[in-house]
């Protein structure tokens, strides 16, 4: 899976190589699925401050649509709760893709068949 992090924010080497390997662990269990992950992070009001950094993450799936979260918050570890919440959205669209196929190949019992 390739990780791509971009953005306006200033980040230090450090700082990108910690969202990097938080990307890394927390997606990387779905490392046959993900093709790619891009992760921008923009600081959107500048220097007047407030809840204004913000995490842009598209996930592009293999077979399936991209999954896009968006977080905004006061600082960066705060906004990269949006890495939390695309595990939740992948797990979800593979299961949902999973059920789709076990409904289309008869195994649903509750799914009336049609002579």
């Amino acid at each position: 899976m390739k990780i791509e992090l971009a953005g306006n924010f200033p980040l230090s080497a450090s700082g990108r190589e910690f969202v990097t390997q938080q990307a890394e662990r927390k997606l990387g269990r779905f490392e046959g699925r993900i093709r790619e992950a891009d992760i921008t992070i923009d600081d959107i009001n500048g220097p007047k401050g407030g809840n204004d950094v913000r995490c842009l993450i598209r996930a592009r799936l293999n077979r399936l649509p991209d999954v896009v979260i968006e977080e905004t918050a006061g600082t960066v570890g705060a906004a990269l709760h949006a890495l939390d919440r695309a595990v939740q959205a992948v797990t979800r669209a593979i299961d949902k893709r999973r059920s789709l196929r076990r409904r289309s190949d008869g195994g649903d019992a509750l799914t009336p068949r049609v002579a």
